[in-house]
């Protein structure tokens, strides 16, 4: 047996290789890393998307114009259904002292609501849609010329709106008559064409298009006030919106000159500037209305809001309002 070699140096434990100690994982920390630079991408692509959707909505409602009615191929008529959720978004946007009339019709959609629609109100300068109307569908009718000038009669001056006052016995176009009685609401010009159309015409037209409770005076008739509903007026929207008045043609015409600026305009007082509102106003003390079409790049619809017995300020607060309701419900995004 072999022995040892007492002069070999036995290994020290010292001098064993040390141990490494077990390096901790970067796992965790490469993973939050790509997390966050995952997660920054992400928003950027986000914004970006968000940032080019922007423009193109700007642009398309920079550049946006209603269509011409006599255009289309076929007017859009959809099938017409009341719409709980749009009437309960208008209650809430028509609360108001006195009595509120509301009527809303989307074109493009069918959807529409009312409140009070069938009350009956003093029409206000609302009278001039009727006659608006009548001497429009004569005019095409060839029945009368819009150069055709009539004389202003004394039995025809009348306070109120207007310029005329002053004018009695000058010879004014039909074409320059209508385009004051809208523009600048002027009550001598609207008895000048009622007489020239016939009051008689102007209730016979109103009743073949369906408007039940609308009645124009005639002007000789002591205490009577020219009368219809939010519902009638309503309606009275939807035929030329969707080019029904004789045909597409009168029915253009008539809406080019309800969209001549107006000292009022309180259904577009708060919406966007890219809508376009062909419309009328109207008011005597204690009433205000407002009723007209509204053009926008996704839909078309309409918005009357006939209002009595509340101030000046929340009248017109109200019209504003509920106009504002009907746009926000009709062009949210789904």
């Amino acid at each position: 047996m072999p022995r040892s070699n007492p002069g070999a140096r036995r290994p020290s434990r010292l001098a064993r290789p040390p141990r490494r100690a077990p390096q901790q994982s970067t796992l965790p920390f490469n993973f939050l890393g790509f997390l966050a630079r995952s997660l920054i991408v992400f928003l950027t692509v986000v914004l970006v998307w968000k940032l080019l959707s922007f423009g193109l909505t700007t642009y398309e409602e920079a550049k946006f114009q209603r269509t011409d009615i006599t255009t289309l191929i076929q007017p859009a008529t959809p099938q017409p259904y009341l719409d709980p959720a749009l009437e309960a978004q208008i209650r809430r946007a028509a609360s108001a002292p006195g009595t509120v009339s509301v009527s809303i019709r989307n074109i493009t959609t069918g959807a529409q609501a009312e409140i009070n629609g069938q009350e009956v109100f003093p029409a206000a300068s609302l009278f001039k849609l009727p006659v608006l109307v009548e001497v429009i569908k004569q005019y095409r009718s060839g029945l009368i010329s819009l150069d055709d000038p009539i004389q202003i009669r004394q039995d025809q001056w009348t306070d109120g709106s207007g310029v005329l006052q002053a004018r009695i016995g000058e010879r004014i176009a039909v074409r320059e008559l209508l385009r004051l009685m809208i523009a600048e609401s002027d009550n001598i010009a609207a008895l000048a064409l009622m007489d020239l159309v016939g009051v008689d015409n102007i209730n016979r037209t109103m009743q073949s298009i369906g408007l039940e409770w609308t009645k124009v005076q005639d002007r000789r008739a002591n205490n009577l006030l020219h009368v219809t509903t939010a519902r009638d007026m309503g309606m009275l929207m939807d035929v030329l919106a969707t080019g029904q008045l004789v045909d597409r043609e009168t029915s253009e015409e008539t809406i080019r000159l309800l969209e001549l600026k107006q000292a009022q305009n309180w259904l577009d007082d708060r919406l966007p500037w890219f809508t376009r509102v062909a419309h009328k106003w109207g008011e005597l003390p204690n009433v205000r209305h407002d009723a007209g079409i509204l053009f926008t790049p996704r839909s078309t619809f309409v918005v009357v809001v006939m209002t009595q017995g509340a101030d000046v300020a929340s009248s017109s607060d109200v019209i504003r309002s509920v106009s504002r309701a009907a746009f926000d419900y009709f062009e949210r995004v789904p």
